[in-house]
């Protein structure tokens, strides 16, 4: 895996320069060899949470902007069987709070989803407090999903991959609740069908104001403007 970095001006008037060529920086490490999701940290600078798929230990890592790995927290709770695909920081009651998506699902038959939360830990090995399950399921049925992402408000969203069915963005209902399987809600469609390679969708992260999604797929990425829930 390879950490690299994009340009975005989301607001450059010129539309057909919304992003700039992606630099490689550097390699990452060996304990992030199937890293799957990464998201900036809110309270310390420079600091980027990663973890990896199904591989490994369920753990938490912290890296800085070169992609060196600065710590490796282990997640109680977060359980043995896990196939976590996206990760994402925002707003919670104590501040900030990670939330990660365990939310693969290749074959259709894990009836364990769910989306994590802690707190904002320092970035120190060692053992992250505080963890949250929250497990959930489809109002259509049973969906593999790589992508996810909180808005200001607190809400958070998955989009499916497109593998079964359309690409699809669901909402978890709120207020979470802990060890309470919660029905999502199907907010919008994205494509009129079922998509193949390379459009499947692995990835996704909102501006800090909630205005834009960016949407990741195996070959683009597109940028979404949010309004309300469309």
């Amino acid at each position: 895996a390879l950490v690299i970095a994009c340009a975005a001006c989301i607001a450059a008037p010129d539309a057909d320069n919304l992003c700039g060529d992606a630099e490689r920086i550097a390699t990452l490490p060996e304990p992030l060899a199937e890293a799957s999701g990464i998201a900036a940290s809110r309270a310390f600078a420079g600091t980027f949470w990663v973890h990896n798929d199904s591989e490994g230990s369920p753990s938490l890592y912290a890296i800085d902007a070169a992609g060196a790995l600065v710590a490796e927290l282990d997640l109680p709770g977060a359980g043995t069987q896990f196939d976590w695909e996206d990760i994402a920081v925002g707003p919670c009651d104590a501040g900030s709070c990670i939330y990660i998506g365990d939310i693969g699902d290749n074959y259709r038959d894990r009836d364990d989803r769910a989306i994590l939360r802690l707190p904002e830990p320092r970035p120190v090995s060692g053992t992250a407090a505080g963890v949250e399950r929250f497990p959930i399921r489809y109002p259509d049925g049973p969906r593999d999903a790589e992508a996810l992402f909180v808005t200001p408000d607190t809400s958070i969203y998955i989009i499916s991959k497109g593998r079964s069915g359309p690409v699809t963005l669901y909402r978890y209902p709120g207020p979470l609740r802990a060890g309470e399987r919660v029905t999502l809600e199907l907010v919008q469609e994205l494509t009129e069908g079922l998509v193949q390679l390379p459009d499947l969708v692995t990835g996704a992260s909102a501006t800090p104001d909630g205005s834009t999604v960016a949407v990741r797929t195996y070959a683009w990425l597109q940028l979404y403007r949010f309004d309300g829930d469309t």
